[in-house]
This record gives structure tokens, sequence and C-alpha cells, in this order.
């Protein structure tokens, strides 16, 4: 079964026209008309996704060079790898989608980045690259999405698309993930989850409860899953990486302004503290922060996860 981003904001249609605009009246005028198209989902996020590089802040745990060489996995728009650009020698943009990469390159073009190269790869247990040529990945919310596409339980396909990954980083070499906690507090309260149609509750319930739960509503088989924070860590261990640290976010892993080590229930507590006195915070994330302190096990309902790890 083939699968599309449930939540892409382009579809094929868009993609012909702006490039339809783009070589008769250039960027400016291809991206005006864009933004005004009727049935574009949620126009005001497009700039974000394209060149906001607040939500790729992580890039500064990692141990980036002028010599590095970085593979963006799943580089959609291209907006991890517009902000990788100027730290690093070479960024290779890969992405399954057609349209996306082509767009990104556009983006890349026009605003003179020139040390990127995009590569469409639909294959992620078998990638385009010899062994140990990167110094760091980066999968940012794309690990969760693989098992769409690919047979097998989850979990299994989860530890082959990493052990894939681990071939083609070099020795010590940086892996990076961004993906939601399956116990996550926002999810807990009832937040629908993008990843399989908006169901709500599916991703804490137990696997073949939520597979059944999606079957029965969307007629689709329950796979993008998510992990809690200890069972996150077996199954980066399964794959062959260590010295792996894990973070969180105020709010969310799109936005946010606070970054924070989850292994450290001290300093989760004292940035707890500093984002309830000064953010602007919902009732559902104060009485998430407040209960997880106090239980000093907010890691455990943290919504979103950043994965910085070693290969072994």
């Amino acid at each position: 079964m083939t699968y599309r981003y449930s939540k892409d904001h382009i579809g094929t249609q868009h993609y012909d026209e702006f490039f339809r605009n783009l070589d008769a009246h250039g960027w400016k005028t291809a991206m005006d008309r864009l933004m005004t198209l009727q049935d574009i989902i949620k126009p005001q996020k497009i700039s974000m996704f394209l060149s906001d590089q607040r939500r790729n802040d992580f890039i500064f745990l990692l141990p980036l060079g002028e010599e590095s060489v970085v593979l963006d996995y799943g580089s959609g728009w291209g907006n991890t790898t517009f902000t990788l650009a100027p730290y690093c020698k070479q960024v290779v943009a890969m992405e399954a989608d057609h349209g996306r990469l082509r767009f990104s390159a556009a983006h890349f073009a026009h605003r003179g980045v020139y040390n990127v190269t995009p590569v469409r790869s639909g294959n992620a247990l078998s990638l385009p690259f010899r062994d140990n040529s990167f110094d760091a990945v980066i999968m940012n919310g794309v690990l969760e999405w693989t098992p769409r596409s690919i047979n097998g339980p989850p979990e299994e396909v989860h530890k082959q698309v990493l052990t894939e990954v681990r071939r083609v980083l070099k020795s010590n070499g940086t892996l990076q993930i961004s993906i939601e906690n399956r116990f996550g507090y926002a999810y807990l309260l009832g937040k629908r989850d993008h990843h399989c149609g908006g169901l709500r509750w599916a991703p804490f319930l137990p696997r073949p409860l939520a597979n059944l739960y999606s079957w029965l509503w969307l007629r689709q088989p329950y796979r993008t899953w998510f992990y809690s924070y200890g069972r996150l860590r077996e199954v980066i261990s399964g794959a062959g990486f260590g010295d792996t640290q894990i973070y969180s976010y105020f709010h969310n892993h799109v936005r946010y302004s606070h970054m924070y080590l989850l292994d450290d229930e001290a300093n989760v507590s004292r940035k707890a503290h500093e984002i309830l006195a000064n953010q602007r915070v919902t009732w559902k994330d104060r009485l998430a922060y407040r209960l997880g302190c106090r239980l000093r096990q907010f890691r455990w309902i943290a919504q979103d996860f950043m994965v910085v790890t070693k290969k072994n």
C-alpha cells in the first residue's frame, strides 16, 4: 500500500503550477501566487517550513565543522537542509517525494545555497550511498513514517532503517532523531494524531488495539509507531548506537523556545519552573509540567523527543 504524508501542505497540482510560474515569472511571483491558492493547507506555515531556522536550533548540539558531510534524511521542503548548509562542507538532501525535492532545490538556488546535493530515494533499507559516507545523519520527524512503505513489524522496520543509517555513518558519526512520545501528555489528553488520520488516543493504546481502531475508522493498519522514553533507548541501542542523549522541547519540535535534557531530572525541573514563570502556557502544558516535575518523571510524558546518539 502506498501512503502520502497526511500533513503535506502542497499537492502535485500545486507543484506543477508553481514551476510553470517560476519558469515564466521568477521566484517571488511564483511564491505569491502559490500562497493565494484557496486549497493550500495552512498557507501561513509555508514560509516557516521553508526557512524558519528556529526549529533547527538542535544542530548546535551536533559536532559539525567546515569539512562535515551531512545527510538530511527525509528533507521535505529543505528547512533543516537550509539551516545546516552554512555549517557544513556538503549537505545531501534526500527526499522520496519528487515535488518536495524539486521545490526545495529551487529554493536553494533562489537563496544562493550551492553546497546542497538533492537526492531522490524511496528505499530506506538500501540507501544510495557507500559505507562510512557521512559525519552526521538528521532524521527530523522521519523514522515513525518508514513502516508505512516497508513490510514487517514496525519496530523491526525501525531497527532495520536505523541499521542502514548506521552503515552510511562514519566511525563515531552522529545521528539525530526527532520523534514524538507514545505517551506524550497531549495525546493522553485527547490530541489528535496526524500520523494516523487524526485518531485520538491511538499512540498509547496497546498496539493490537490501536491497529484494530485504525482498521475500523480508516480501513488501514496502524503503523506510525512512536515509543516511550525507555523503549526508544532500547530500539536505538539495538541498531548499534550508543552514547545516547534524549532531549525534549517546549512546547513542540516544530516551534520551540526551550530545549532541555530529559536524562537529568533536576535540569528538567529547573527548566519547567523557568517555562511556567516566563512563558504563556496552556492549562494542559501547565498541568503536565507541574505533575511531571512533582513526580520527577517528566521524561515519561514529555510530548516530543530529540535524540543525539553515536555510531558504536
